[in-house]
């Protein structure tokens, strides 16, 4: 049961195939006990009906410095109508991994609601229009950046 809250002590959580759509509204109820530790998290084939349910759920986390996310896409569903105001403003002052996705928006809404983003390492790979923003977004903090050439040449 994820909403056990014995797991007060969580520093790491990985998530596979989270969807998101179905911990709305009330997302944070779900998801509080992780919210005064959780350092690091690896979300692997997230699913949204819209970026901003990403970055609202990721602002559930304001000690959060570590992202790692894989696969993300947003389906071509109707987005519900619940309004996301972000819930804090996450430190992500370690490491982004951002590997295969296109949801540009994701990161100019996370872009917005927090000021900016502070990351000191990038490694991405396969996410087209979404290295500008988050260059702009670090160019003052980054210190060690990976990019992957496309394979299709």
């Amino acid at each position: 049961d994820v909403c056990s809250s014995d797991l007060t002590n969580v520093h790491a959580l990985k998530i596979q195939q989270l969807d998101i759509r179905r911990f709305l509204p009330g997302m944070e109820h779900y998801f509080v006990q992780f919210s005064p530790r959780l350092r690091s998290i690896e979300l692997c084939e997230p699913v949204c009906s819209t970026p901003q349910q990403l970055s609202c759920f990721l602002s559930l986390f304001p000690k959060l410095d570590d992202v790692n996310i894989q696969c993300f896409t947003v389906p071509d569903l109707p987005a519900s109508d619940v309004d996301l105001v972000p819930f804090s403003v996450p430190s992500f002052r370690g490491g982004l991994t951002f590997h295969y996705s296109r949801a540009i928006e994701t990161w100019t809404s996370l872009v917005a609601a927090c000021g900016g983003l502070r990351f000191s390492s990038m490694d991405l790979r396969e996410v087209p229009g979404c290295a500008p923003i988050l260059f702009g977004a670090c160019a003052e903090t980054i210190e060690t950046l990976r990019i992957y050439a496309s394979d299709d040449g």
